[in-house]
Protein backbone atom coordinates (compact mmCIF):
# COMPACT_ATOMS: atom_id res chain seq x y z
CA UNK A 1 0.00 0.00 0.00
CA UNK A 2 1.21 3.41 -0.82
CA UNK A 3 2.26 5.74 1.89
CA UNK A 4 0.53 9.22 2.20
CA UNK A 5 3.77 11.46 2.63
CA UNK A 6 1.94 14.69 3.18
CA UNK A 7 -0.07 14.56 6.48
CA UNK A 8 -3.29 15.93 5.81
CA UNK A 9 -4.71 19.32 6.94
CA UNK A 10 -7.43 18.18 9.32
CA UNK A 11 -9.00 18.09 12.32
CA UNK A 12 -9.50 14.61 13.55
CA UNK A 13 -11.71 12.94 16.44
CA UNK A 14 -10.84 9.92 17.68
CA UNK A 15 -13.72 7.39 18.78
CA UNK A 16 -14.01 4.70 19.58
CA UNK A 17 -26.78 -10.93 14.40
CA UNK A 18 -28.03 -10.39 11.59
CA UNK A 19 -28.96 -11.15 7.88
CA UNK A 20 -26.40 -8.91 5.85
CA UNK A 21 -26.91 -6.12 3.48
CA UNK A 22 -24.19 -7.55 1.18
CA UNK A 23 -25.15 -9.51 -2.13
CA UNK A 24 -24.11 -13.24 -2.65
CA UNK A 25 -22.49 -12.78 -5.96
CA UNK A 26 -18.83 -12.49 -5.33
CA UNK A 27 -5.82 8.70 -11.58
CA UNK A 28 -4.20 11.36 -10.48
CA UNK A 29 -3.59 11.32 -6.51
CA UNK A 30 -5.29 14.22 -4.72
CA UNK A 31 -5.44 13.81 -1.15
CA UNK A 32 -7.97 15.61 0.52
CA UNK A 33 -7.84 18.95 2.13
CA UNK A 34 -10.71 19.47 4.38
CA UNK A 35 -10.74 22.50 6.84
CA UNK A 36 -12.11 22.80 10.39
CA UNK A 37 -15.24 24.21 10.99
CA UNK A 38 -17.29 24.39 14.56
CA UNK A 39 -20.10 22.24 14.68
CA UNK A 40 -23.69 21.65 17.40
CA UNK A 41 -22.64 19.44 20.14
CA UNK A 42 -24.86 17.47 22.41
CA UNK A 43 -23.88 20.44 25.00
CA UNK A 44 -26.06 22.26 23.14
CA UNK A 45 -28.92 20.02 23.44
CA UNK A 46 -29.54 17.98 26.19
CA UNK A 47 -33.07 18.06 26.56
CA UNK A 48 -34.33 15.04 24.26
CA UNK A 49 -36.75 17.23 22.65
CA UNK A 50 -34.23 19.82 21.73
CA UNK A 51 -32.07 16.74 20.36
CA UNK A 52 -34.71 15.58 18.18
CA UNK A 53 -35.04 19.12 16.81
CA UNK A 54 -31.32 19.21 16.17
CA UNK A 55 -31.34 16.37 13.25
CA UNK A 56 -32.89 16.77 9.67
CA UNK A 57 -33.60 14.32 7.09
CA UNK A 58 -31.98 14.30 4.04
CA UNK A 59 -32.87 11.31 2.47
CA UNK A 60 -33.30 11.62 -1.46
CA UNK A 61 -30.22 14.03 -1.66
CA UNK A 62 -28.70 12.98 -5.20
CA UNK A 63 -25.10 11.01 -4.68
CA UNK A 64 -22.24 12.24 -7.12
CA UNK A 65 -22.56 9.09 -9.89
CA UNK A 66 -25.07 6.45 -9.99
CA UNK A 67 -25.77 4.07 -12.54
CA UNK A 68 -29.65 2.70 -14.17
CA UNK A 69 -29.47 0.39 -11.75
CA UNK A 70 -28.98 3.07 -8.59
CA UNK A 71 -25.47 1.66 -8.00
CA UNK A 72 -22.72 4.04 -7.26
CA UNK A 73 -19.35 4.05 -8.89
CA UNK A 74 -16.59 6.44 -9.65
CA UNK A 75 -12.87 6.16 -10.71
CA UNK A 76 -11.55 6.93 -7.05
CA UNK A 77 -12.48 5.35 -3.48
CA UNK A 78 -15.19 7.36 -1.69
CA UNK A 79 -18.05 6.48 0.87
CA UNK A 80 -20.87 5.22 -0.58
CA UNK A 81 -19.60 3.59 -3.33
CA UNK A 82 -20.00 0.18 -4.43
CA UNK A 83 -16.91 -2.24 -3.81
CA UNK A 84 -16.06 -5.79 -4.62
CA UNK A 85 -14.39 -8.48 -3.45
CA UNK A 86 -12.45 -10.99 -5.31
CA UNK A 87 -13.98 -9.75 -8.95
CA UNK A 88 -12.72 -7.86 -11.66
CA UNK A 89 -15.39 -7.25 -14.85
CA UNK A 90 -18.90 -6.84 -14.59
CA UNK A 91 -19.78 -4.74 -11.64
CA UNK A 92 -20.52 -6.94 -8.51
CA UNK A 93 -23.66 -5.49 -6.03
CA UNK A 94 -21.37 -6.64 -3.14
CA UNK A 95 -20.81 -4.00 -0.38
CA UNK A 96 -19.91 -0.01 0.39
CA UNK A 97 -17.82 1.68 1.22
CA UNK A 98 -17.92 3.60 4.64
CA UNK A 99 -16.20 6.92 6.06
CA UNK A 100 -12.58 7.65 5.10
CA UNK A 101 -10.41 7.43 7.93
CA UNK A 102 -6.28 7.81 8.97
CA UNK A 103 -4.50 4.76 10.90
CA UNK A 104 -3.07 6.53 14.12
CA UNK A 105 0.55 4.09 13.86
CA UNK A 106 1.37 5.26 10.39
CA UNK A 107 -0.75 7.94 8.69
CA UNK A 108 -2.14 5.81 5.94
CA UNK A 109 -5.33 6.51 4.85
CA UNK A 110 -8.16 4.01 5.00
CA UNK A 111 -12.02 3.19 4.48
CA UNK A 112 -14.05 1.62 7.30
CA UNK A 113 -15.97 -0.73 5.97
CA UNK A 114 -18.07 -4.00 6.87
CA UNK A 115 -16.29 -7.06 8.63
CA UNK A 116 -18.45 -9.11 6.68
CA UNK A 117 -17.77 -8.13 3.78
CA UNK A 118 -14.67 -9.24 3.69
CA UNK A 119 -15.43 -12.87 2.64
CA UNK A 120 -12.34 -13.93 0.70
CA UNK A 121 -9.54 -12.63 2.84
CA UNK A 122 -6.55 -11.42 1.25
CA UNK A 123 -8.95 -11.12 -2.19
CA UNK A 124 -8.36 -7.66 -3.73
CA UNK A 125 -11.22 -5.22 -3.59
CA UNK A 126 -12.35 -3.27 -6.74
CA UNK A 127 -14.31 -0.38 -7.94
CA UNK A 128 -16.06 0.79 -11.16
CA UNK A 129 -15.12 4.17 -12.93
CA UNK A 130 -18.37 3.51 -15.84
CA UNK A 131 -21.64 3.49 -14.84
CA UNK A 132 -22.03 -0.20 -16.64
CA UNK A 133 -19.22 -2.01 -15.13
CA UNK A 134 -16.44 -0.76 -16.87
CA UNK A 135 -13.06 0.16 -16.07
CA UNK A 136 -12.76 -2.15 -13.11
CA UNK A 137 -10.24 -0.50 -10.82
CA UNK A 138 -8.49 -2.21 -7.87
CA UNK A 139 -8.50 -0.36 -4.88
CA UNK A 140 -6.89 -2.21 -1.95
CA UNK A 141 -7.72 -5.21 0.48
CA UNK A 142 -9.29 -5.51 3.70
CA UNK A 143 -7.87 -5.84 6.73
CA UNK A 144 -8.89 -6.28 10.74
CA UNK A 145 -12.08 -8.11 9.52
CA UNK A 146 -14.47 -8.97 12.75
CA UNK A 147 -18.09 -10.18 12.55
CA UNK A 148 -19.19 -11.12 15.99
CA UNK A 149 -22.51 -11.78 14.78
CA UNK A 150 -23.06 -9.48 18.52
CA UNK A 151 -21.46 -6.03 18.12
CA UNK A 152 -18.64 -5.70 16.14
CA UNK A 153 -19.07 -5.98 12.47
CA UNK A 154 -15.98 -3.75 11.05
CA UNK A 155 -13.33 -3.27 8.66
CA UNK A 156 -10.89 -1.52 7.00
CA UNK A 157 -9.61 -0.87 2.97
CA UNK A 158 -6.56 -0.22 2.69
CA UNK A 159 -6.16 1.30 -0.41
CA UNK A 160 -3.19 1.75 -2.92
CA UNK A 161 -5.45 4.78 -4.89
CA UNK A 162 -5.38 8.54 -2.86
CA UNK A 163 -8.83 9.41 -1.46
CA UNK A 164 -10.59 12.47 -3.28
CA UNK A 165 -11.33 16.00 -1.24
CA UNK A 166 -14.84 14.83 -1.34
CA UNK A 167 -13.88 11.54 -0.01
CA UNK A 168 -14.74 13.85 3.20
CA UNK A 169 -18.24 14.04 2.85
CA UNK A 170 -21.05 12.17 2.98
CA UNK A 171 -23.00 11.93 -0.29
CA UNK A 172 -20.47 14.13 -1.76
CA UNK A 173 -22.17 17.02 -0.04
CA UNK A 174 -22.34 16.46 3.81
CA UNK A 175 -18.60 17.25 5.55
CA UNK A 176 -17.95 14.83 8.11
CA UNK A 177 -17.89 17.05 11.69
CA UNK A 178 -17.12 13.96 13.86
CA UNK A 179 -17.87 10.90 15.21
CA UNK A 180 -20.79 10.70 18.03
CA UNK A 181 -19.76 8.82 21.27
CA UNK A 182 -21.38 5.63 22.18
CA UNK A 183 -23.17 6.91 25.09
CA UNK A 184 -24.35 10.37 23.03
CA UNK A 185 -25.69 8.03 21.12
CA UNK A 186 -27.57 5.95 23.56
CA UNK A 187 -29.43 9.35 24.50
CA UNK A 188 -30.79 9.86 20.83
CA UNK A 189 -34.83 9.58 21.29
CA UNK A 190 -36.57 7.68 19.12
CA UNK A 191 -37.82 9.18 15.66
CA UNK A 192 -34.20 10.79 15.56
CA UNK A 193 -33.61 10.63 11.45
CA UNK A 194 -30.80 8.12 11.06
CA UNK A 195 -29.59 8.03 7.57
CA UNK A 196 -27.50 5.90 5.05
CA UNK A 197 -25.81 6.29 2.10
CA UNK A 198 -25.66 3.27 0.58
CA UNK A 199 -24.04 1.58 -2.87
CA UNK A 200 -27.32 0.65 -3.73
CA UNK A 201 -30.09 2.28 -1.68
CA UNK A 202 -28.49 6.12 -1.91
CA UNK A 203 -28.71 8.36 1.28
CA UNK A 204 -32.00 7.49 2.83
CA UNK A 205 -33.13 8.23 6.40
CA UNK A 206 -35.62 6.48 9.08
CA UNK A 207 -36.65 7.08 12.31
CA UNK A 208 -34.49 5.48 15.04
CA UNK A 209 -35.89 3.16 16.76
CA UNK A 210 -33.59 2.59 19.62
CA UNK A 211 -29.76 2.40 20.58
CA UNK A 212 -29.12 -1.07 21.94
CA UNK A 213 -26.51 -1.69 24.32
CA UNK A 214 -24.47 -3.39 21.29
CA UNK A 215 -26.33 -2.29 17.68
CA UNK A 216 -28.49 1.05 16.83
CA UNK A 217 -31.90 -0.37 15.43
CA UNK A 218 -33.93 1.92 12.94
CA UNK A 219 -36.44 1.70 10.38
CA UNK A 220 -34.27 1.66 7.90
CA UNK A 221 -33.48 -2.36 6.16
CA UNK A 222 -30.67 -1.79 3.32
CA UNK A 223 -30.87 -3.56 0.00
CA UNK A 224 -28.36 -6.05 -1.00
CA UNK A 225 -24.68 -4.20 -1.15
CA UNK A 226 -25.53 -1.55 1.21
CA UNK A 227 -23.43 -3.40 3.94
CA UNK A 228 -20.91 -1.10 5.21
CA UNK A 229 -22.37 2.29 4.56
CA UNK A 230 -21.75 4.96 6.67
CA UNK A 231 -24.94 5.96 9.37
CA UNK A 232 -24.86 9.07 10.20
CA UNK A 233 -26.92 12.40 11.66
CA UNK A 234 -27.28 15.43 9.54
CA UNK A 235 -27.24 19.13 11.55
CA UNK A 236 -28.85 21.81 10.81
CA UNK A 237 -25.83 23.51 9.67
CA UNK A 238 -25.96 20.44 6.73
CA UNK A 239 -22.93 18.38 8.57
CA UNK A 240 -22.93 14.78 9.10
CA UNK A 241 -22.20 13.32 12.75
CA UNK A 242 -21.77 9.57 11.83
CA UNK A 243 -22.65 6.83 14.37
CA UNK A 244 -22.09 3.42 12.98
CA UNK A 245 -21.51 1.15 10.36
CA UNK A 246 -24.52 -0.55 8.20
CA UNK A 247 -24.75 -4.29 9.68
CA UNK A 248 -27.92 -5.02 7.84
CA UNK A 249 -31.09 -6.56 8.71
CA UNK A 250 -31.58 -8.11 12.50
CA UNK A 251 -33.47 -11.57 11.50
CA UNK A 252 -35.48 -11.19 15.10
CA UNK A 253 -37.13 -7.93 14.57
CA UNK A 254 -36.40 -6.74 11.07
CA UNK A 255 -35.11 -3.77 11.48
CA UNK A 256 -32.03 -1.77 10.18
CA UNK A 257 -29.27 -2.66 12.51
CA UNK A 258 -26.06 -0.90 12.78
CA UNK A 259 -22.92 -1.19 14.47
CA UNK A 260 -21.48 1.56 16.51
CA UNK A 261 -18.87 3.48 15.16
CA UNK A 262 -16.72 5.00 17.65
CA UNK A 263 -15.98 1.21 18.99
CA UNK A 264 -14.93 0.12 15.95
CA UNK A 265 -12.48 3.04 15.36
CA UNK A 266 -10.83 1.58 18.76
CA UNK A 267 -10.18 -1.02 17.78
CA UNK A 268 -9.14 -0.54 14.38
CA UNK A 269 -6.65 1.85 15.74
CA UNK A 270 -7.74 4.31 13.50
CA UNK A 271 -9.67 8.21 13.72
CA UNK A 272 -12.10 9.71 10.96
CA UNK A 273 -10.84 11.94 8.79
CA UNK A 274 -13.69 15.12 8.82
CA UNK A 275 -14.03 17.44 6.46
Amino acid sequence: MNRRTALLAAVVVTAGAAVSACSSSDAAESAPAPVSQAVPTAETAKDPAALAQQWIDVGGTAVPQADAAGIQYGAQPYPGINIGQGQIGTSPNKCTLGPLARRIADGDYVFVTAGHCDEHPGAVVSIWSGPNGEGPKVVGTLAGKLDNDADQDSALLETVLAPTPDATKIAGKFPVARVMPVDEVRKLPAGTPVCVDGARSGVVCRPLIRPDRDTIKYEFVGIEGDSGAPVFLVGTDNRAVLIGILKGEDGLTGLGEATYLAPALDRLGVEIVTG
